[in-house]
C-alpha cells in the first residue's frame, strides 16, 4: 500500500524597500504523479521491485529534460468575464509557469505575480484563492486572509480572518513553506516554526494540514539591517 498523496507547497516573496516586489507560489507535481504511475503499475500487476524507478523512468520519457512553461491566464476568451478594471489589471501582473528538471526530480507548476505595493500583494493573494477564471496554476489553500504591513526596516504578515472551521486535506503529510526575501540581511525575526535564516533570506516552514486547519499561525514579523 502507499502512503496518501500529498504536495509540498512553498511560496516566496521577494520585497523591495518600498513595498514593491514579487510573489510565486507552487508545488512539485513528481510526488504526486509518480505514486498515480506507480498504482496503475501494482494494479497491473507488475512486480514489486523498482517501481518507483518505472514510475520516475515513465515521467521523463513523456516529458523533456529541461522545460519552462509560461502563459498569462488573461486572454481574448475570458477577458470579458473579469468586469472589475482594477482586477483585470492585477490578472495581467500574474503568469502561469511550470518549470521542469530530470536532474533535480522536480516539476514546479504555479504562478508568480509581480506587485506595486503590499495592498497589490493581499489582493492578488485573495485572487490566486478564488481563482474567479478557474485558469491559474494556483494550490487554492484556502488560507486565512492576511495583510502585510513594511515600515522602520520591518516587515509583517499579519492573519484578518481565522478559518471558522477545520478543512479536511488528503495532503495531510505536506509541508507548507514560505520564503522570504528582504532588501538587506536579516536582523531579528518573530514568529513561529523559522527553518532557515541566512543573509536577507528567511524561511518558515509549517505542516500543511496545521496551516489548512487554522492550528498554527503563520504570522511573522522580520526587521533587516540598514
Amino acid at each position: 500500500m502507499f502512503t496518501p498523496p500529498y504536495h509540498n507547497i512553498t511560496e516566496e516573496i521577494f520585497i523591495n524597500e518600498d513595498g514593491s516586489g514579487r510573489y510565486n507560489v507552487y508545488t512539485n507535481e513528481v510526488p504526486m504523479m509518480k505514486q498515480a504511475i506507480m498504482m496503475r503499475l501494482q494494479a497491473e500487476e507488475q512486480p514489486k521491485e523498482n517501481l518507483e524507478k518505472k514510475a520516475e523512468k515513465e515521467i521523463w520519457s513523456t516529458h523533456p529534460s529541461n522545460f519552462n512553461e509560461a502563459s498569462n491566464p488573461l486572454n481574448k476568451a475570458n477577458k470579458g468575464e473579469v468586469s472589475d478594471p482594477k482586477k483585470r489589471s492585477l490578472l495581467r501582473n500574474i503568469t502561469n509557469f511550470t518549470i521542469g528538471n530530470k536532474l533535480k526530480n522536480t516539476i514546479d507548476s504555479g504562478v508568480m505575480c509581480k506587485f506595486n505595493n503590499l495592498e497589490e500583494l493581499s489582493q492578488l493573494m485573495d485572487i490566486l484563492r478564488t481563482d474567479p477564471l478557474q485558469s491559474l496554476n494556483s494550490i487554492q489553500l484556502k488560507e486565512p486572509s492576511v495583510a502585510f504591513d513594511i515600515s522602520n526596516n520591518n516587515f509583517t504578515k499579519q492573519t484578518l480572518r481565522a478559518n471558522k472551521k477545520p478543512i479536511t486535506t488528503t495532503f495531510q503529510e505536506g509541508t507548507f513553506t514560505t520564503n522570504l526575501y528582504l532588501p538587506n540581511n536579516v536582523k531579528k525575526v518573530k514568529g513561529n516554526n523559522v527553518k532557515n535564516k541566512k543573509g536577507r533570506m528567511v524561511s518558515f516552514e509549517y505542516k500543511l494540514s496545521d496551516v489548512l486547519s487554522g492550528k498554527i499561525g503563520t504570522d511573522f514579523e522580520v526587521k533587516w539591517k540598514k
